[in-house]
């Protein structure tokens, strides 16, 4: 797929977004794009850059000299050299030599979950305001179609009877995000399909529950594995499903009654608790909060 539906979240439209295409934006001068781990961030900035621009790692931005100016940048994995959630050293920096290099236009990708809302584009706000302005947007889930067109990249022959058959199993949940439907479609492949809902629903924690970007899988919050998460992520979700509330805040304080901030999860390891929600059993809302990507697989 070279092309994928956003939904632009700043500023808000004046109506109702039904969604747009990532090309739709190609005049915008600056764009940051979200979305969840494995929705395909890194892949559109790919094919985006090889009709036009340049694509570079964040930490390759800050590390290369210098960079043609008469160019699209595209800065991908900004929340890969993050030392934390809290770190806004990067962004400073990252922030510092754009000022420094001036490209034609900018494109800059973070997963949800580490990106800090109003926090986070304070800091880009100088850079931004004197290049032309900004839009926010988030990577929409895959259609049906775009389900379709990832099974056929993976050899699958009959499209239509995988995802029905998918469906019948519970794994819908699974379809909606391009890392997962290609990892489900090899599982398939190599193993068959689960033999009953127990093997089904243990097979999908622990594929939601693993960090599976190289990278990140050596710091930080990708250093535990998903039976290290299992627990943690279950005192979440347990709070979630039992509490008249509508997520989980990512911020370190309890800002509204409807997300409570995860510091307050009955679970001791908080810093287990803040990798949880940065796996993909859990989706961004885009206002530095979480909820549970599927309500089965919550439960």
């Amino acid at each position: 797929m070279t092309d994928r539906i956003v939904r632009q979240l700043i500023p808000q439209p004046a109506e109702p977004n039904q969604g747009q295409l990532f090309s739709e934006y190609a005049e915008t001068p600056n764009v940051v794009l979200l979305g969840a781990p494995g929705a395909g961030k890194t892949h559109l900035f790919i094919e985006a850059a090889a009709k036009n621009g340049t694509r570079v790692t964040t930490r390759d931005f800050l590390n290369i000299p210098a960079f043609p100016a008469a160019t699209t940048l595209f800065i991908d994995a900004l929340d890969e050299r993050r030392a934390g959630r809290g770190d806004q050293s990067t962004i400073d920096a990252v922030v510092q030599k754009l000022f420094d290099v001036q490209p034609k236009q900018l494109r800059i990708s973070c997963r949800e979950s580490d990106w800090l809302g109003s926090t986070d584009l304070a800091t880009f706000q100088p850079y931004f305001s004197s290049h032309g302005g900004y839009v926010v947007l988030a990577l929409e889930k895959l259609t049906t179609e775009e389900q379709r067109a990832v099974l056929q990249t993976q050899g699958v022959t009959n499209p239509n009877a995988f995802l029905e058959q998918a469906v019948e199993r519970g794994l819908n949940d699974l379809l909606t995000n391009p890392q997962n439907l290609v990892m489900l479609a090899k599982s398939v492949k190599d193993k068959n399909w689960p033999r009953n809902r127990t093997e089904l629903l243990q097979n999908a924690t622990t594929l939601l529950l693993s960090e599976h970007n190289p990278t990140r899988a050596r710091s930080g919050d990708g250093v535990y594995g998903a039976d290290e998460l299992r627990a943690p992520a279950g005192a979440v979700l347990a709070t979630r499903l039992i509490s008249d509330v509508g997520g989980v805040s990512l911020a370190d304080n309890e800002a509204v009654d409807e997300y409570p901030s995860y510091r307050t999860t009955p679970f001791p390891d908080r810093d287990r608790v803040r990798a949880a929600l940065g796996r993909r059993v859990f989706i961004g809302n885009g206002d530095e909060a979480a909820d549970y990507t599927h309500r089965t697989t919550a439960e």
